[in-house]
């Protein structure tokens, strides 16, 4: 926990945004369940697979920013140096081998990137 007891506009935060969390998988799952009986076989594996991810990844994204924009003693939160951290070191990797390894082989040839592979 970051404290040992939250103020009460907090809590009210927290219980609105299970409700929030709650409808969505009530919805997300009625969704997963009307496409599965209908049969549609390319629409199924499509949401349950990708789109309902996505959503979820929405949901949490805004509710972080909104969170830490409204609370923003939540600004250096363990999430936030993971994620700052992970972003810095891909830059990193991607800068040390010399950016997109599609505009390097058009320098050195296709055939010496090959060789690598």
């Amino acid at each position: 926990m970051q404290v040992p007891e939250l103020p009460p506009t907090e809590v009210h935060y927290c219980r609105s945004l299970t409700i929030v969390w709650c409808g969505f998988f009530v919805v997300n799952g009625s969704i997963s369940g009307i496409l599965a009986l209908t049969g549609a076989t390319w629409a199924w594996p499509v949401y349950t697979g990708f789109v309902s991810y996505l959503l979820i990844g929405l949901l949490f994204s805004g509710e972080f920013l909104v969170r830490s924009w409204r609370f923003g003693r939540y600004a250096g939160t363990p999430l936030r140096a993971t994620v700052s951290s992970t972003l810095s070191a891909a830059a990193r990797r991607t800068r040390g081998r010399g950016g997109d390894p599609r505009a390097r082989a058009g320098a050195r040839g296709p055939e010496r990137v090959m060789d690598q592979g």
